[in-house]
Parts: C-alpha cells; sequence; structure tokens
C-alpha cells in the first residue's frame, strides 16, 4: 500500500508540472456558464474533465462537482468527488453543513468513504509541504497583527506601526520571492487549505452562506498585496508563470496584478477581477480587458457580471442551496 501511495505522488508531481491551467481555467469558466443557466448534466461533464485531465483539482471545484452530483443523483459520481474533496483537504464538517453536499450521508457506501476520512487527509498532507505550510500561516499572522495596528491603532502610535509594517512587508516580500524560485507559489497546489478552515466553530455560519467560494487558499494574495507599500521589482512574468501551472489562482494574480496598478503605478493593464473593486482604473476599452482575462483563463467582464448577480440574489434571498458559479 505504501509502495502504491509513493507511486501515485510520483506520477501527481511529474504530470502536474507537465500541465498548463489557463485552459483549466477555461473549461472551468465553461462549466460555470452552465450553472447559471441550470444546466447541471454539461456542467457535470466539463467538470468531470478536469477530473480526468488534471492530475491537481482545486478543491472549491472539487466541492462544487460534489454538490452538482448530489443534485442530479448520479451515485457513482458522488463517491468519485466525495472522495476527490477529502484528497484535496476538504474537511468533513464543511461537507454536513452545506444543504446540498449533506445528502451524501444518505448514500449506501458512502459511509465507507466518510470512515476513511483520516487515512484520505493523511494522503492530503503526504503531497503538500507541510513545513513551508506552516511558514506562510506564521507568516500571515504576523502580517495581519500589522496591519491590524496600522488600521485600527491609536493616531500618533500609527506613525510608529506604519513603519514596522513596511519593513515587514519589505522583508516578506524578499521571502515570498525565495519560496516562488525553489518551490513555486506557495498556493493551494503546493502547501494546501489554511489549517484554520479547519476550525467549524469560526468558519460555520460563514462557509454555509457563501457555499464553496470560501474554500480557497489566499493568504498569500493578502501579503503580496500589502506589498504595494515598497518599491519592488516588477515580478509579473515570474507570477504569470505560476499561473501556467496552477501553483497561483488566476482570479488571485488578477487581484495582484490590480493592486500594483493602482498602487505600485506599474505600467501593465488591470482585470477589474471582482465587482466591488474599491477604486477606479483608468478607462479601457471593454473588448481589451476581456482579451486580456481570457489570456489568462478570466472569465469576460460580462460573464462576471451575470454570475456576481445571480450569487447577490440568493444572499439576498438568503438561498442556502444553491450552486455558485465561482467569483
Amino acid at each position: 500500500m505504501r509502495l502504491l501511495c509513493c507511486i501515485y505522488l510520483l506520477i501527481l508531481s511529474v504530470s502536474s508540472r507537465a500541465q498548463n491551467y489557463i485552459n483549466y481555467y477555461h473549461i472551468n469558466n465553461r462549466a460555470d456558464e452552465c450553472i447559471v443557466r441550470g444546466d447541471y448534466k454539461t456542467a457535470a461533464i466539463k467538470l468531470d474533465s478536469l477530473y480526468s485531465g488534471y492530475s491537481f483539482v482545486y478543491a472549491r471545484h472539487c466541492f462544487k462537482a460534489l454538490q452538482i452530483a448530489c443534485v442530479l443523483n448520479d451515485t457513482p459520481q458522488v463517491y468519485k468527488w466525495l472522495t476527490k474533496c477529502f484528497l484535496q483537504g476538504i474537511p468533513l464538517w464543511q461537507v454536513r453543513a452545506n444543504a446540498i453536499t449533506t445528502t451524501v450521508q444518505n448514500y449506501p457506501r458512502a459511509y465507507k468513504i466518510i470512515n476513511s476520512y483520516d487515512s484520505l487527509y493523511k494522503i492530503y498532507q503526504s503531497h503538500i509541504n507541510l513545513p513551508l505550510a506552516r511558514t506562510i500561516d506564521n507568516m500571515f499572522a504576523h502580517d495581519q497583527k500589522l496591519t491590524g495596528r496600522v488600521n485600527d491603532g491609536f493616531f500618533l502610535w500609527k506613525l510608529y506601526d506604519y513603519s514596522r509594517w513596511r519593513h515587514n512587508n519589505r522583508k516578506q516580500y524578499r521571502t515570498i520571492q525565495a519560496f516562488i524560485k525553489q518551490y513555486g507559489y506557495p498556493g493551494e497546489k503546493i502547501i494546501g487549505l489554511s489549517e484554520s478552515d479547519r476550525d467549524s466553530v469560526g468558519h460555520y455560519k460563514f462557509f454555509v452562506r457563501r457555499g464553496h467560494l470560501p474554500i480557497i487558499s489566499n493568504d498569500l494574495q493578502f501579503m503580496l498585496q500589502h506589498c504595494y507599500s515598497n518599491p519592488r521589482k516588477d515580478i509579473q512574468q515570474e507570477l504569470l508563470k505560476q499561473v501556467e501551472e496552477g501553483n497561483l489562482p488566476h482570479n488571485q494574480y488578477a487581484v495582484f496584478v490590480d493592486y500594483m496598478v493602482k498602487y505600485g503605478r506599474q505600467k501593465y493593464g488591470n482585470y477589474q477581477p471582482y465587482h466591488y473593486w474599491p477604486f477606479k482604473f483608468n478607462p479601457e476599452d471593454t473588448a481589451v480587458i476581456n482579451a486580456r482575462c481570457q489570456a489568462i483563463g478570466l472569465p469576460t467582464l460580462q460573464q462576471r457580471h451575470i454570475q456576481v448577480a445571480q450569487f447577490d440574489s440568493a444572499l439576498k434571498y438568503n438561498i442556502r442551496n444553491m450552486i455558485f458559479a465561482d467569483l
């Protein structure tokens, strides 16, 4: 069994390095278009092609596929995606908390998969870099502590804390660059999901309200956003390579670039990935932005507006049994 596990992880490592994830994102976008239309059967086929075509599938997409399998009452797909969810680090409490995926407990053989959760979680841990994950967790905790002081501290102390915050940003930026060079961008593919998300007490209500969307590793994204406070070498091309390799999610790359455009005064174009983005960019033709987004696998602005409208409507009417497209 141990030998088979080692062979599986070796194949996983070799094959994932050779895959380009821009097409992965385009496939997921097409699945999301089907979800918005309510065409879950076609969406399931699209997501299944991610399962068969890519050795690494993002956890939130596994969870989305499990939701669809439950709605379609497709027993083999339920078993397949439930297993895949656990292999990608999704905690059992999240499967039970979601109004759709909680129904897996009604399937005859699902209890065997649920009972093997601890074993599947150990396999998940075996193919992520745990020491690096813990280092990132510690860096993020320190970053948030200093950021909180700058944002919420007493006025006179803010001057002192701001200097410390900027110094920490410079230090962390150099460290992150070294990590990218040695390991690749330390996102979900390399360090897995945040351990804090395993806390059902602190995250239960937020998770129930937002479906699969909170299943994301974004601590490093926030730290990189804070690096706008210092002059820096432009690493856009390095990060773009990480997007292609699946280490850096395309939407996080877009957020980082947009921050650099606004605060770092870089000259490359923006992506406008969020409908609630707090600042305005120089006006550009929609076709130009869409072409830029399509090049990294992001949906068009029009597609994102439709997805956002669906999500906002669900929140307004407190609909908890809905399958959301990625935002």
